[in-house]
């Protein structure tokens, strides 16, 4: 389906708009003319693609819908496009989808229809998987639609998109070895580990993304750096780090009394971590924020000092960081900057998180958060234990960590930046759209050239 216009996500405060962007007109204006024109305008029409989790919720769906507020709050028009994975349900549709996950012609098709009616400038693509697939991609291509895909996870290099497996990091797939996949079972089941790894190995040796794609956004240089083994060329991966709005200083009333964890509870977050430092502080009062497969097993576990509060809604969580002393991120992939840690910081709560990832590219050991080996059990009880014995310094931690977030991870800073990546995949495609193989010489007896698989 082709979701309505969301309503902004987010409440961001307003900048100037930007003098001129520049819009690439549709292919089947520009391909006949062999050249494409340009018009100057202050605001784009943006389409937000995505496959949404059957969960529901995550980092990725917060970016989604911060985007869409983001840009909506500078005048742009968001448009966006959808699938959800909680529509599989049969048997039968889980062995479709086995198939049209590599390649959906279908949803191509239906593509192509929603870009000719809507005509966006830029398409900014996040997950694809299951049901879109990378057929939208090669959609984009053969309407000269200028692509932007944000990589939130590692999906072009894992077949699960973690770099994880039986409690351990793992890069085995790394450099077209996606075979590792199905022979270590990774996504928990023969058939899916199959698909995984098959859909991941057909787009990487056909090019979907690499081909298609105009500009990808990493949000860490650590992940940046990860994709060039899936081919991608280092002036086509851009760095964007998550963002989030500017909350309100609220004043130190000592009412920051508990140590607190958000997240979803599985065993990639660390939960247990957080558990064996809850029971190393009987007398303090820790709280977990999130759901997830792990949820009953954690009440279970938990020592009686730890309260598990659900899933919040934004409020509960703006309640739940004011309540923190401190949130420990304790994670063994490799993220970030997570979206948690970003939100903790920016409400002025020291964040004391694992050192993997993009998240030491947010984190200052000692300066504004604290950064422990997850391995290492002892040194996150003794970073608590520093926090909870000087609090006037971790108020200070604190204060530097909002204004890590000012300077750098802010609303304006992202917005700037996101317009800059869109500028150059506009650019791109424009050179796409008039190199000679793009046009078909005036008199030619020539085949048209084949769309774009």
């Amino acid at each position: 389906m082709v979701a309505a216009p969301a309503s902004a996500a987010t409440q961001v405060e307003a900048l100037p708009d930007r003098e001129s962007i520049v819009r690439l007109p549709h292919a089947r204006d520009a391909v006949p003319r062999g050249r494409v024109e340009t018009l100057g305008c202050r605001n784009m029409k943006i389409a937000q693609v995505t496959n949404f989790y059957r969960s529901g919720f995550g980092g990725e769906v917060t970016v989604f819908e911060f985007l869409i507020g983001l840009l909506e709050g500078r005048g742009h028009e968001v448009i966006t496009y959808t699938r959800d994975s909680s529509t599989i349900g049969t048997t039968r549709d889980k062995a479709r989808t086995f198939v049209t996950s590599i390649y959906s012609f279908d949803e191509r098709d239906r593509m192509l229809a929603f870009l000719d009616r809507e005509r966006p400038d830029v398409v900014h693509v996040h997950n694809l998987y299951p049901l879109l697939s990378p057929s939208v991609l090669s959609a984009c291509r053969d309407r000269a639609v200028p692509v932007v895909m944000h990589l939130h996870n590692y999906a072009l290099t894992c077949p699960i998109g973690l770099h994880f497996v039986r409690g351990r990091q793992c890069v085995k797939c790394l450099g077209g070895r996606e075979h590792w996949g199905i022979l270590r079972n990774c996504a928990g089941g023969v058939a899916k580990s199959v698909n995984y790894a098959c859909r991941m190995a057909v787009a990487r040796r056909l090019g979907l993304f690499r081909k298609n794609v105009d500009v990808f956004i990493a949000i860490s240089e650590f992940a940046r750096t990860r994709h060039f083994s899936a081919g991608l060329a280092e002036d086509q991966v851009r760095v964007l780090r998550n963002a989030v709005p500017v909350v309100p200083e609220r004043p130190s009333d000592g009412a920051r009394s508990v140590i607190g964890f958000a997240g979803r509870l599985e065993e990639i977050k660390g939960v247990d971590v957080f558990l064996d430092v809850a029971r190393a502080f009987p007398a303090e009062r820790f709280e977990i924020a999130g759901d997830g497969p792990l949820l009953e097993r954690a009440r279970l576990d938990a020592p009686a000092n730890v309260r598990c509060l659900g899933r919040l809604d934004r409020s509960g969580m703006a309640e739940f960081y004011a309540r923190c002393r401190a949130v420990l991120f304790p994670t063994r992939v490799f993220e970030g900057p997570p979206m948690t840690v970003l939100e903790a910081m920016s409400h002025g709560v020291p964040v004391v998180a694992s050192n993997i990832g993009g998240i030491p590219e947010a984190i200052h050991d000692g300066v504004d958060g604290f950064l422990c080996d997850v391995t290492d059990s002892a040194a996150w009880i003794a970073v608590i234990a520093g926090i909870l014995g000087n609090p006037r310094a971790a108020d200070e931690i604190g204060a530097r960590a909002r204004r890590t977030i000012d300077e750098r991870f802010s609303a304006p800073v992202y917005y700037e930046q996101l317009m800059a990546i869109y500028d150059a995949a506009i650019e791109k495609r424009r050179q796409r759209a008039v190199a000679p193989s793009a046009v078909r010489p005036t008199g030619s007896t020539a085949r048209p050239v084949r769309p774009n698989v």
